[in-house]
C-alpha cells in the first residue's frame, strides 16, 4: 500500500470527522430515510462529500454508501475505494458518541488497506504498508486473554446470546465499525454477526482486524469474505482477534449450526 494512499485516506477521514462532529455539536441536523428504512442526515452527505473531496485526487473509483459505483468497476480484477462516510448513523442520532468513518482499498476483491476514524476521541485505526494495524499511538499490540464477545448496540440477535452461552464469554456492546477496532486491540475476542451488511459496512474492520494478527471468515463458507459489485451485501461472519484465530474452526462450526436450527 502506497504511503501517499494512507495520507490521503488519513486526510479524508479526518475531514469526514469534522463535518460530523460539526453536525454533531451544534444539533442541526436533517434525518431522513433511505428506501432500507436505515436513516439518512445531512451528516452523513456533508462527510461523503469530504472523503469524496481527497479520494478522487487518487484517480481511483470510489464506491460510497452515499454514491455506489458501476458495480461492472468492481470486479475481482479492479481496485475501488469503499466508503461509508457515517458508519453508525443510528449511534450518532442517538448522541452516544459511538460512530465511525471507514474507508477501504480494494484490490483483487480483498481490502488491501483498512482505515477506521473515531471522530468523538480523534482515534484513527489503520493498516500500514507492512500489513500491520496502527493507532494514533502506534503499532497495535493485541491484548490477550480476553473471552469476550462483542456486537452491536441495537443488536438483539439470539444466536450472540446462545454463542456467549456456549462459550461462556462476557457480552460486549459498541456502535458501528469500532466493534472491529476492539477487536484488533484484543479487548473482544470475537465479533459475530448473524444479519446481512454491506460491503462498505465491514471492509475497512477486515483490514485492520487481518493486518493486527487476527482474521474474519464467513460463517457459511469459511473463507474470508469478497468485495465485489456481483452482491453488495456480504456472508454472516466471526471477526476473531489474534489471540482468537486459533480456535476459529470451533466458532465457525458452532455459529453454522445455529443457521441450521
Amino acid at each position: 500500500m502506497r504511503k501517499d494512499l494512507i495520507n490521503l485516506a488519513q486526510r479524508a477521514a479526518k475531514a469526514a470527522g469534522a463535518e460530523i462532529l460539526r453536525y454533531y455539536h451544534e444539533g442541526n441536523f436533517e434525518v431522513s430515510t433511505k428506501e432500507d428504512n436505515s436513516p439518512l442526515t445531512n451528516a452523513d452527505i456533508a462527510a461523503n462529500d469530504a472523503i469524496y473531496f481527497y479520494l478522487s485526487q487518487s484517480g481511483i473509483d470510489i464506491c460510497s454508501e452515499e454514491a455506489l459505483l458501476d458495480p461492472a468497476k468492481m470486479s475481482e480484477n479492479d481496485t475501488f475505494w469503499l466508503v461509508d462516510p457515517l458508519d453508525g448513523t443510528k449511534d450518532f442520532l442517538a448522541r452516544n458518541g459511538e460512530f465511525s468513518v471507514c474507508i477501504a482499498l480494494i484490490e483483487k476483491a480483498r481490502p488491501v488497506f483498512g482505515l477506521i476514524h473515531i471522530p468523538i476521541s480523534s482515534e484513527t485505526f489503520y493498516t500500514s504498508t507492512l500489513f500491520q494495524s496502527f493507532n494514533d499511538r502506534g503499532m497495535i499490540m493485541p491484548q490477550t486473554g480476553s473471552n469476550a464477545i462483542i456486537s452491536g448496540n441495537s443488536s438483539h440477535s439470539p444466536s450472540v446470546d446462545k454463542m456467549c452461552d456456549y462459550f461462556e464469554s462476557e457480552r460486549l456492546r459498541c456502535g458501528s465499525a469500532i466493534k472491529f477496532c476492539r477487536v484488533a486491540q484484543g479487548i473482544a475476542a470475537v465479533y459475530p454477526r448473524f444479519c446481512g451488511s454491506s460491503l462498505w459496512d465491514i471492509a475497512a474492520g477486515d483490514a485492520i482486524v487481518t493486518a493486527a494478527g487476527g482474521g474474519m471468515f464467513s460463517i457459511l463458507t469459511n473463507e474470508p469474505l469478497k468485495y465485489t459489485g456481483e452482491h453488495l451485501r456480504n456472508d454472516y461472519f466471526i471477526a476473531f482477534s489474534k489471540d482468537a484465530l486459533a480456535h476459529k474452526d470451533k466458532f465457525l462450526a458452532y455459529a453454522r449450526s445455529l443457521l441450521d436450527k
